[in-house]
């Protein structure tokens, strides 16, 4: 099957609270994928908030899960990974 990944890193440049290793994380996981494990770079979807990427939004991640679980079929390998500040909020 095909190999997937989607890749979030979030710094929160500029912000109060910001991290300084998110987006290295999820340059090192991508590099890892692909060198070790054999994703190829055109399924791997990352989203980062490095003016480079595209933004880690909320609309944004919702829309790369939706497109990783509309292109995923059975058989297929699929990694999620976050690197960023989390909480809990109630359903």
């Amino acid at each position: 099957g095909t190999k997937r990944a989607l890749l979030i890193g979030i710094n929160y440049v500029g912000q109060s609270g910001e991290l300084s290793g998110c987006h290295n994380d999820v340059l090192n996981i991508k590099e890892y994928l692909i060198d070790v494990l054999g994703f190829k770079e055109k399924n791997i979807t990352v989203l980062m908030d490095d003016n480079e990427s595209e933004r880690p939004t909320g609309s944004n991640i919702i829309d790369a899960f939706k497109d990783l679980a509309s292109l995923s079929k059975s058989g297929d390998a699929v990694y999620f990974h976050y690197s960023g500040h989390g909480g809990k909020l109630r359903d």
